[in-house]
């Protein structure tokens, strides 16, 4: 066998050792050699070199062998370590989430970055990557052990190395990956929070049963993340489930128009001024007459039990439902997890949900709400320990 095959034959050993133990966890040596049909010579000699290389760890003997008792080799799963930044989530819209896990996805610690209310790009290029040095400081954590960086934000602008993001008060629009290329080089990869949140639904969160489900964001942005036969969809431009174009029925005009019309202050506005009889006896009264309201308001007072406000999350949930119904229908998915900031009106406005999908036609997925507030951070641990893993060897 000449030299290029015995590298390749080699590194396929190695790659199914590593592999083999990230699924099953730790074993001997003499039982990966029975499993993987690999000689017993070889497997020593490539999990020697492999603990050599930091990627495996012998944790100590197997407590249930008679005998002479084995050596048990594992992962090591601290080898490299996943740093997560959600560009502004659409949560909390002033605030940068960062959390680092390692490979296994399991979580090292989570912060955040407060931003001034009028940040601009020169604030994102400055004080961004200084503000990430200090809670790295706090943390104990080494640059050197991040492998991969995955920044998401909310936008269907992005590809292997570049991502849109729109400074909310000053208008820029800047590529996040250029102000942390300078420290983390070619560590960066890139993702839409959405699609990010699906995968971390699918893996981590209420999602773990089913093969093919979607992840709807109710609030001012529309948009969904799709997962279908386990793996995500994204489409041809990377712009599936972009939905703020979708055409739904308007109760309130009696005509079709855009979600993005009906989900935006404007639609918060419509309601008002169609019911503005009824607005008179909410608890807001005063505040909608001065103006001096936000959907956080509407949605408290709802929580509270003011009915009108109640009303207005039903006429929401009434709207979403159909467009959820129908992508669910037709992607023939088994789960429909919806977010988003007009899900926080909670029963009032998923009782309208199940009645869109339990019509005449009915809908055979289940509807959840997000195990998770933030979803798009453990559907980024998933998208850079698997970027990772993939490029050991």
């Amino acid at each position: 066998m000449d030299a290029g095959n015995q590298t390749l034959l080699k590194k396929n050993n190695q790659r199914a050792i590593i592999d083999y133990i990230i699924k099953n966890g730790p074993i001997s040596r003499a039982d990966l050699s029975k499993v993987l049909k690999i000689s017993k010579p070889t497997v020593s000699a490539n999990v020697t070199e492999l603990i050599q290389m930091d990627l495996l760890t012998e944790i100590g003997f197997s407590e249930t062998c008679v005998g002479k008792k084995p050596m048990l080799v594992d992962f090591n799963k601290d080898f490299k370590y996943v740093l997560a930044l959600d560009f502004i989530s659409y949560i909390t819209r002033n605030k940068i989430s960062v959390a680092v896990c390692n490979l296994y996805c399991e979580p090292i610690f989570t912060d955040n970055i407060e931003l001034p209310c009028d940040y601009s790009a020169a604030v994102i290029f400055n004080y961004v990557p200084e503000a990430l040095n200090r809670i790295f400081r706090k943390n104990e954590i080494d640059v050197h052990k991040i492998g991969r960086l995955v920044l998401t934000a909310p936008t269907s602008r992005y590809d292997e190395d570049h991502i849109d993001f729109r400074c909310m008060y000053s208008g820029e629009i800047i590529n996040l990956a250029d102000v942390f290329r300078p420290y983390f080089k070619d560590k960066i990869v890139v993702m839409n929070d959405i699609n990010l949140a699906a995968l971390g639904e699918k893996h981590f969160g209420v999602g773990k049963e089913a093969d093919s489900l979607i992840f709807f964001w109710a609030g001012f942005d529309v948009s969904a993340g799709i997962i279908l036969n386990g793996e995500l969809y994204e489409g041809r431009n990377r712009a599936a489930g972009e939905m703020e174009f979708s055409w739904v029925y308007n109760e309130l005009t009696g005509v079709y128009c855009y979600i993005g019309e009906i989900a935006s202050g404007k639609g918060i506005r419509s309601f008002l001024s169609q019911y503005a009889e009824e607005a008179q006896h909410s608890i807001l009264a005063e505040r909608f007459a001065s103006g001096d309201y936000f959907l956080d308001t509407l949605i408290d007072a709802a929580l509270k039990g003011d009915e009108f406000c109640q009303d207005f999350g039903r006429y929401m949930g009434r709207t979403f439902g159909q467009l959820i119904a129908n992508l669910a229908y037709t992607l023939d998915v088994e789960a429909a997890i919806i977010g988003g900031e007009y899900s926080r009106f909670g029963d009032v406005f998923f009782e309208e949900i199940y009645r869109c999908f339990n019509g005449p036609h009915p809908v055979h997925s289940w509807v959840k709400a997000p195990l998770y507030t933030n979803s798009a951070i453990y559907g980024a641990f998933k998208f850079g320990a698997d970027s990772i893993i993939a490029g050991l060897i």
